[in-house]
Protein backbone atom coordinates (compact mmCIF):
# COMPACT_ATOMS: atom_id res chain seq x y z
CA UNK A 1 0.00 0.00 0.00
CA UNK A 2 1.15 3.57 -0.65
CA UNK A 3 1.00 5.69 1.91
CA UNK A 4 -1.84 7.96 0.35
CA UNK A 5 -4.27 4.86 -0.08
CA UNK A 6 -3.69 4.41 3.67
CA UNK A 7 -4.24 8.15 4.75
CA UNK A 8 -7.45 8.45 2.27
CA UNK A 9 -9.64 5.18 3.95
CA UNK A 10 -9.08 6.50 7.03
CA UNK A 11 -10.74 9.95 6.35
CA UNK A 12 -14.17 10.91 5.55
CA UNK A 13 -15.45 11.30 2.10
CA UNK A 14 -15.73 14.84 2.52
CA UNK A 15 -12.13 15.80 4.07
CA UNK A 16 -10.46 13.52 0.66
CA UNK A 17 -9.81 16.46 -1.37
CA UNK A 18 -8.85 19.40 1.12
CA UNK A 19 -6.17 16.64 2.52
CA UNK A 20 -5.02 15.78 -0.87
CA UNK A 21 -4.53 19.75 -1.43
CA UNK A 22 -2.56 19.95 1.73
CA UNK A 23 -0.37 17.27 0.68
CA UNK A 24 0.41 18.19 -3.07
CA UNK A 25 -1.91 16.34 -5.60
CA UNK A 26 0.57 15.99 -8.32
CA UNK A 27 3.10 14.25 -5.08
CA UNK A 28 0.56 11.86 -4.62
CA UNK A 29 -0.38 10.89 -8.31
CA UNK A 30 3.42 10.44 -9.46
CA UNK A 31 3.71 7.87 -6.55
CA UNK A 32 0.71 6.20 -7.91
CA UNK A 33 2.17 6.16 -11.81
CA UNK A 34 5.28 4.68 -10.15
CA UNK A 35 3.81 1.91 -8.27
CA UNK A 36 1.68 1.07 -11.17
CA UNK A 37 5.04 0.92 -13.63
CA UNK A 38 6.60 -0.97 -10.86
CA UNK A 39 3.64 -3.72 -10.86
CA UNK A 40 3.74 -3.86 -14.46
CA UNK A 41 7.74 -4.20 -14.86
CA UNK A 42 7.31 -7.30 -12.28
CA UNK A 43 4.49 -8.77 -14.25
CA UNK A 44 6.12 -8.68 -17.65
CA UNK A 45 9.01 -9.96 -15.97
CA UNK A 46 6.87 -12.97 -14.75
CA UNK A 47 5.90 -13.50 -18.22
CA UNK A 48 9.38 -13.66 -19.40
CA UNK A 49 10.49 -16.15 -16.57
CA UNK A 50 7.43 -18.40 -18.01
CA UNK A 51 8.29 -18.26 -21.38
CA UNK A 52 12.57 -18.85 -20.71
CA UNK A 53 11.27 -21.97 -18.04
CA UNK A 54 9.18 -23.51 -20.66
CA UNK A 55 11.86 -23.56 -23.01
CA UNK A 56 14.25 -24.79 -21.03
CA UNK A 57 12.03 -27.67 -20.03
CA UNK A 58 10.59 -28.28 -23.76
CA UNK A 59 14.47 -28.33 -25.35
CA UNK A 60 16.51 -31.57 -25.74
CA UNK A 61 19.94 -30.00 -25.73
CA UNK A 62 21.44 -33.37 -25.79
CA UNK A 63 20.74 -35.42 -28.27
CA UNK A 64 24.10 -37.82 -28.05
CA UNK A 65 26.75 -38.04 -25.59
CA UNK A 66 29.20 -36.59 -27.53
CA UNK A 67 27.16 -33.84 -27.63
CA UNK A 68 27.02 -33.93 -23.33
CA UNK A 69 30.64 -34.22 -22.98
CA UNK A 70 31.70 -31.57 -24.79
CA UNK A 71 29.13 -28.97 -23.53
CA UNK A 72 29.78 -30.21 -20.35
CA UNK A 73 33.67 -29.76 -20.44
CA UNK A 74 33.07 -26.41 -22.05
CA UNK A 75 30.72 -25.61 -18.81
CA UNK A 76 33.44 -26.12 -16.25
CA UNK A 77 36.66 -24.35 -18.23
CA UNK A 78 34.32 -21.70 -18.20
CA UNK A 79 33.77 -22.00 -14.43
CA UNK A 80 37.26 -22.50 -13.90
CA UNK A 81 38.20 -19.06 -15.98
CA UNK A 82 36.22 -17.28 -14.45
CA UNK A 83 37.31 -18.21 -11.04
CA UNK A 84 40.78 -18.07 -11.48
CA UNK A 85 40.17 -14.31 -13.30
CA UNK A 86 38.72 -13.55 -9.79
CA UNK A 87 41.42 -14.41 -7.78
CA UNK A 88 40.52 -17.47 -6.21
CA UNK A 89 42.82 -20.04 -8.27
CA UNK A 90 42.59 -22.75 -5.21
CA UNK A 91 39.04 -23.25 -6.12
CA UNK A 92 39.65 -23.03 -9.81
CA UNK A 93 42.16 -25.46 -9.73
CA UNK A 94 41.08 -28.16 -7.59
CA UNK A 95 43.20 -27.27 -4.47
CA UNK A 96 41.83 -27.24 -0.64
CA UNK A 97 40.10 -23.41 -0.79
CA UNK A 98 39.50 -20.92 2.25
CA UNK A 99 36.69 -22.92 3.81
CA UNK A 100 38.66 -26.33 3.17
CA UNK A 101 35.46 -27.62 1.20
CA UNK A 102 36.17 -29.90 -1.64
CA UNK A 103 35.69 -28.12 -4.95
CA UNK A 104 33.57 -29.20 -7.67
CA UNK A 105 36.56 -29.72 -10.46
CA UNK A 106 37.89 -32.48 -7.41
CA UNK A 107 34.88 -34.34 -7.34
CA UNK A 108 34.43 -37.14 -9.41
CA UNK A 109 32.52 -36.69 -12.42
CA UNK A 110 29.79 -38.50 -13.89
CA UNK A 111 29.87 -37.69 -17.15
CA UNK A 112 26.10 -39.78 -17.88
CA UNK A 113 24.45 -36.73 -15.86
CA UNK A 114 25.76 -33.92 -17.80
CA UNK A 115 22.59 -32.25 -18.57
CA UNK A 116 20.42 -34.57 -16.92
CA UNK A 117 19.06 -31.25 -14.91
CA UNK A 118 19.70 -33.64 -11.52
CA UNK A 119 22.08 -33.11 -8.86
CA UNK A 120 24.43 -35.13 -9.82
CA UNK A 121 24.58 -32.55 -12.93
CA UNK A 122 28.11 -30.70 -12.73
CA UNK A 123 26.86 -27.95 -14.64
CA UNK A 124 23.80 -27.30 -12.32
CA UNK A 125 26.06 -27.79 -9.35
CA UNK A 126 28.39 -25.15 -10.65
CA UNK A 127 26.14 -22.68 -10.91
CA UNK A 128 24.93 -23.31 -7.55
CA UNK A 129 28.34 -22.69 -6.20
CA UNK A 130 28.30 -19.44 -7.63
CA UNK A 131 25.22 -18.28 -6.68
CA UNK A 132 26.25 -19.26 -3.12
CA UNK A 133 29.23 -17.84 -3.12
CA UNK A 134 28.47 -14.55 -5.82
CA UNK A 135 31.09 -14.87 -8.05
CA UNK A 136 29.30 -13.44 -11.10
CA UNK A 137 29.21 -9.64 -8.89
CA UNK A 138 31.71 -10.50 -6.45
CA UNK A 139 34.24 -7.85 -9.24
CA UNK A 140 32.58 -6.83 -12.53
CA UNK A 141 36.24 -5.87 -13.32
CA UNK A 142 36.99 -9.44 -12.71
CA UNK A 143 34.53 -10.92 -14.77
CA UNK A 144 34.57 -8.72 -17.78
CA UNK A 145 38.58 -9.39 -18.32
CA UNK A 146 37.30 -13.18 -18.01
CA UNK A 147 34.61 -12.75 -20.72
CA UNK A 148 37.23 -10.54 -23.27
CA UNK A 149 39.39 -13.45 -22.70
CA UNK A 150 36.46 -16.09 -23.65
CA UNK A 151 34.89 -13.95 -26.46
CA UNK A 152 37.49 -12.04 -28.11
CA UNK A 153 35.05 -11.77 -31.54
CA UNK A 154 31.38 -12.25 -32.05
CA UNK A 155 31.41 -15.78 -32.90
CA UNK A 156 33.45 -16.96 -29.69
CA UNK A 157 30.45 -14.66 -27.84
CA UNK A 158 28.37 -16.45 -29.79
CA UNK A 159 29.51 -19.67 -28.34
CA UNK A 160 30.31 -18.21 -24.84
CA UNK A 161 26.66 -17.51 -24.60
CA UNK A 162 25.35 -20.90 -26.25
CA UNK A 163 27.41 -22.65 -23.42
CA UNK A 164 26.40 -20.36 -20.68
CA UNK A 165 22.45 -21.09 -22.10
CA UNK A 166 23.44 -24.62 -21.46
CA UNK A 167 23.68 -24.34 -17.87
CA UNK A 168 20.85 -21.85 -17.22
CA UNK A 169 18.69 -24.20 -18.76
CA UNK A 170 19.87 -27.36 -16.63
CA UNK A 171 19.78 -25.29 -13.97
CA UNK A 172 15.81 -23.75 -14.33
CA UNK A 173 15.30 -27.54 -15.02
CA UNK A 174 16.70 -28.67 -12.03
CA UNK A 175 14.95 -25.75 -9.52
CA UNK A 176 17.79 -23.96 -8.51
CA UNK A 177 17.16 -20.74 -7.89
CA UNK A 178 17.86 -17.53 -10.10
CA UNK A 179 20.80 -15.32 -8.80
CA UNK A 180 18.70 -11.59 -8.95
CA UNK A 181 21.20 -8.59 -9.92
CA UNK A 182 22.61 -6.86 -7.17
CA UNK A 183 20.90 -3.54 -5.95
CA UNK A 184 22.63 -0.10 -6.64
CA UNK A 185 24.64 0.76 -3.62
CA UNK A 186 22.87 3.96 -2.93
CA UNK A 187 19.58 2.11 -2.81
CA UNK A 188 18.75 2.13 0.74
CA UNK A 189 15.13 2.10 0.57
CA UNK A 190 12.19 0.24 -1.03
CA UNK A 191 8.74 0.50 -1.73
CA UNK A 192 5.92 -0.15 0.64
CA UNK A 193 5.76 -4.50 0.92
CA UNK A 194 9.29 -5.08 -0.94
CA UNK A 195 11.00 -5.95 2.70
CA UNK A 196 11.72 -2.43 4.18
CA UNK A 197 11.22 -3.30 7.82
CA UNK A 198 9.32 -0.67 9.87
CA UNK A 199 10.94 1.37 11.90
CA UNK A 200 11.30 1.16 16.01
CA UNK A 201 9.04 2.97 18.23
CA UNK A 202 6.00 3.45 15.69
CA UNK A 203 8.36 6.31 14.21
CA UNK A 204 6.94 8.36 11.10
CA UNK A 205 10.06 6.83 9.08
CA UNK A 206 8.26 3.83 9.01
CA UNK A 207 5.90 4.50 6.61
CA UNK A 208 8.00 3.08 3.90
CA UNK A 209 7.72 -0.32 5.09
CA UNK A 210 4.68 0.04 7.36
CA UNK A 211 2.35 2.67 6.10
CA UNK A 212 -0.09 1.92 8.55
CA UNK A 213 2.07 2.35 11.20
CA UNK A 214 2.93 5.71 9.96
CA UNK A 215 -0.15 7.14 9.74
CA UNK A 216 -1.63 6.12 13.06
CA UNK A 217 1.66 7.83 14.04
CA UNK A 218 0.38 11.04 13.28
CA UNK A 219 -2.79 10.00 15.67
CA UNK A 220 -5.90 11.79 14.55
CA UNK A 221 -4.45 15.12 13.26
CA UNK A 222 -4.80 13.94 9.63
CA UNK A 223 -8.01 15.53 8.74
CA UNK A 224 -9.29 18.41 7.18
CA UNK A 225 -9.18 20.82 10.20
CA UNK A 226 -5.26 19.99 11.33
CA UNK A 227 -3.13 18.74 8.33
CA UNK A 228 -1.41 21.66 7.68
CA UNK A 229 0.40 21.19 11.00
CA UNK A 230 1.52 17.76 9.93
CA UNK A 231 1.99 18.26 6.41
CA UNK A 232 5.38 19.14 6.35
CA UNK A 233 6.45 15.48 7.91
CA UNK A 234 4.29 13.63 5.44
CA UNK A 235 5.48 15.41 2.31
CA UNK A 236 8.54 13.94 3.36
CA UNK A 237 7.21 10.70 3.80
CA UNK A 238 5.82 11.04 0.26
CA UNK A 239 9.34 12.21 -1.24
CA UNK A 240 11.12 9.57 0.57
CA UNK A 241 8.33 6.83 -1.03
CA UNK A 242 9.08 8.57 -4.59
CA UNK A 243 12.85 7.87 -4.19
CA UNK A 244 12.27 4.15 -3.17
CA UNK A 245 10.21 3.54 -6.39
CA UNK A 246 11.82 5.06 -8.36
CA UNK A 247 14.82 2.84 -6.96
CA UNK A 248 12.42 -0.46 -7.48
CA UNK A 249 11.69 0.54 -11.22
CA UNK A 250 15.29 1.22 -12.12
CA UNK A 251 15.88 -2.32 -10.54
CA UNK A 252 13.04 -4.26 -12.31
CA UNK A 253 14.08 -2.51 -15.54
CA UNK A 254 17.40 -4.12 -14.70
CA UNK A 255 16.00 -7.43 -13.81
CA UNK A 256 13.51 -7.64 -16.78
CA UNK A 257 16.91 -7.18 -19.12
CA UNK A 258 18.75 -9.79 -17.29
CA UNK A 259 15.76 -12.35 -17.27
CA UNK A 260 15.64 -11.24 -21.02
CA UNK A 261 19.23 -11.94 -21.75
CA UNK A 262 18.97 -15.52 -20.24
CA UNK A 263 16.29 -16.05 -22.32
CA UNK A 264 18.00 -15.11 -25.44
CA UNK A 265 20.54 -18.09 -24.24
CA UNK A 266 18.23 -20.78 -23.64
CA UNK A 267 16.70 -19.92 -26.88
CA UNK A 268 19.95 -19.91 -29.00
CA UNK A 269 20.05 -22.49 -31.40
CA UNK A 270 22.65 -25.43 -30.80
CA UNK A 271 26.32 -24.52 -32.72
CA UNK A 272 27.35 -27.92 -34.89
CA UNK A 273 29.35 -29.82 -32.68
CA UNK A 274 32.56 -29.08 -34.55
CA UNK A 275 32.34 -25.70 -33.32
CA UNK A 276 31.99 -26.28 -29.70
CA UNK A 277 35.33 -28.95 -30.18
CA UNK A 278 36.97 -25.86 -31.99
CA UNK A 279 35.60 -23.33 -29.18
CA UNK A 280 37.03 -25.60 -26.67
CA UNK A 281 40.42 -25.18 -27.95
CA UNK A 282 40.13 -21.93 -27.27
CA UNK A 283 39.21 -22.07 -23.82
CA UNK A 284 41.73 -24.39 -22.83
CA UNK A 285 44.57 -22.39 -24.19
CA UNK A 286 43.04 -19.78 -22.00
CA UNK A 287 42.62 -21.46 -18.97
CA UNK A 288 46.16 -22.82 -19.21
CA UNK A 289 47.18 -18.95 -19.83
CA UNK A 290 45.42 -17.83 -16.67
CA UNK A 291 46.54 -20.46 -14.39
CA UNK A 292 50.23 -19.23 -15.45
CA UNK A 293 49.26 -16.25 -14.85
CA UNK A 294 47.91 -16.46 -11.30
Amino acid sequence: QLLWTVIAEKLNPAEVDEVRRALGSSAIDENDQLMMEADALAEIIGDVRQRTDATAHARRLYDNPRRALIEGELRLLVQSIKRCASGDYAEASGRPGSTGSTSSQEREIRWQDIGSGTANDPMVEAQREERERGLQTADPAAAKRAERLMAGDSRERKMLDYVTGVADAAAIRAGTPRTPPSRPASSSVSRPGTGASAGSGGSSGSALGNPVAAVEHFGGKINAFDVDKVAVPLKELLAEERAALLDDVEYLQTCLEDEADRGKRVEAPAPEVEELTAYGDKLREVWEGEKERA
